[in-house]
């Protein structure tokens, strides 16, 4: 039961990363709110992940990523459409 729960967070730590890597080439490539929307989510898959793995462990060092997750895609979503 526990290794189902760990390769499970491991899966989801990998998705987080993919996706911040692709929200890297959205970036660069496509749009900045794109790339910053999936940066943002990719950091917060991550960071849930490992605040489930930890606990209470660290409690401060996970959150302030979420944090930071949380306020990029809040200014990416606020901020006007640049493409017009």
């Amino acid at each position: 039961m526990i290794r189902a729960i760990r390769a499970g967070l491991t899966l989801v730590r990998n998705l987080g990363l993919a996706v911040i890597l692709l929200g890297i080439f959205l970036a660069i490539f496509v749009n900045v709110r794109y790339g910053s929307v999936a940066i943002g989510l990719g950091l917060g898959a991550r960071t849930v992940a490992e605040i489930s793995a930890q606990g209470e462990k660290r409690r401060l060092q996970l959150i302030i990523p979420l944090i930071i997750a949380v306020a990029l895609v809040t200014v990416a979503l606020a901020l006007p459409d640049s493409s017009a």
